[in-house]
């Protein structure tokens, strides 16, 4: 009997963390946006490849045959979304309620018109939830949150035990750095024990 194959979470990558998995300067993003592009369920749209065309010829200097190259390795590795007139009119849409630039916001539709419930991206707003379905976050800053785990030390109090003794007997168990004067200790015993004496006549 076949065995049925589950597909994966679907996730969009946008255009700025498909360029950092080829670059050269910053080890940490380049893994962590390999990573996310050779993993099953990623998708892109039309326009990420137009950008990352630009970005690697234009700012990088990559002659075009490499470029091409680079350019099918990804448009092979990921699904891809044609941007069509619908996903422009939810930009608009996105664009007129949350604010961001049209392009942005075309990222965004795009993502939205995939089923993508994550859209990784480096310059959107980390933690946003676009129409209770679409949560954006940053994988490098997911990446630096799991390597900088904050060491938490417990805070403890102190405990003092006073002896109705008026001979001014002291029981003072501390658990921390907190410490009563001895005199003060004392003064509080003692009147502990006649609030006590005077409220058994």
């Amino acid at each position: 009997m076949p065995v049925e194959r589950v597909a994966a979470p679907a996730f969009f990558l946008d255009t700025n963390v498909v360029v950092y998995s080829f670059s050269e300067r910053d080890s940490t993003k380049r893994e962590a946006a390999r990573a996310l592009v050779e993993t099953d369920g990623a998708w892109i749209s039309t326009q990420v490849l137009s950008e990352l065309a630009n970005v690697l010829t234009r700012r990088l200097g990559i002659p075009v045959p490499e470029a091409r190259e680079r350019i099918m390795s990804i448009a092979a590795g990921c699904e891809v979304v044609l941007v069509s007139p619908p996903i422009v009119y939810e930009a608009l849409r996105i664009k007129e309620r949350f604010g961001y630039n049209f392009y942005d916001s075309q990222i965004i539709a795009a993502a939205l018109a995939c089923g993508a419930s994550t859209l990784y991206s480096e310059d959107l707003h980390h933690g946003q939830m676009v129409d209770g379905k679409l949560s954006i976050r940053s994988p490098f800053r997911l990446r630096a949150e799991q390597r900088a785990k904050p060491y938490r030390t417990a805070k403890r109090r102190a405990r003092i035990e006073l002896s109705p003794d008026p001979a001014g007997s002291l029981r003072h168990h501390a658990r921390g750095k907190r410490k009563i004067p001895f005199k003060q200790a004392r003064e509080q015993a003692w009147e502990a024990h006649v609030r006590e004496k005077y409220k058994r006549r």
